[in-house]
Parts: structure tokens; sequence; C-alpha cells
């Protein structure tokens, strides 16, 4: 992997305007990803992944460039805007419908009077009658 260099000093200079890529890692070509630690937050940085077999290099990547975060974008906040008032609502009425049939439960258990207690099941036996 190629990119600028990561000494803090060069950092702001003009010579990291010019973007002079030198290696940071290598890599074995079995690797899926690579990591890069110890780089300052506020800063932007371009990288590229060149590949190479023994002295044979071959064509560097697309540049990627990492820079830091702006904050949230006007479509997060537009749906942070809008699920705050529909999950209240949904809340509301999910409190009424529970509210509605507890109530709706207890006034038809009352208006029906008390239930005579059960004996229990009733079986039936019936034995085969002999002519």
């Amino acid at each position: 992997m190629r990119g600028p260099a990561l000494d803090p000093t060069i950092g702001r200079s003009s010579e990291f305007r010019s973007l002079e890529f030198r290696s940071i890692q290598v890599k074995p070509g079995s690797a899926q990803s690579a990591g890069i630690l110890n780089l300052d937050p506020k800063s932007t940085y371009h990288f590229s992944v060149v590949s190479s077999a023994g002295r044979t290099v071959g064509e560097p990547s697309k540049q990627k460039r990492i820079r830091p975060g702006t904050g949230l974008s006007g479509a997060a906040i537009a749906g942070i805007a809008e699920g705050i008032p529909c999950s209240l609502l949904a809340l509301f009425t999910f409190t009424a419908l529970l509210y509605l049939s507890v109530s709706y439960c207890k006034n038809t258990a009352s208006s029906h009077g008390p239930t005579a207690p059960s004996l229990g099941p009733t079986v039936f036996i019936s034995t085969p009658v002999l002519m």
C-alpha cells in the first residue's frame, strides 16, 4: 500500500500537497484488508494500492481519500426529525389500545355477574342393553 508520509511534521507542509506516495505497508497477496493506525483525525489522507510480483509493479488502484467527518447528513437529520414524532404516535396508539382492551375486559366481566363454580367435567357411562 502506498500513501503520503505519515510523519506529523510533514503532514501540513507543501510536501504533503505534492502527494508524493511512498510504501507504508507491505502485505502478502492473500491479505484481504489492511489497518493503518496513528492517523490524525483532522487531516485528509490519500491512499492507493499497488500490487507487485517480484520486481514487476502493477498499476496503482484508484486513490481513496479519507477525510474528517462533517457530522450528520441532511437525510440523517430529516430521518431523525421524522422518526421521533412517528414513534411517539405509535407509542400513544399502543397505549390507548391497551387501555381500551383492559377496560373492555373489566366491563364485560362485571356486567355478567358472578358465575357458578364448576363441579368439574361430567362423565357419562353407558352400558350395553341385552335383550
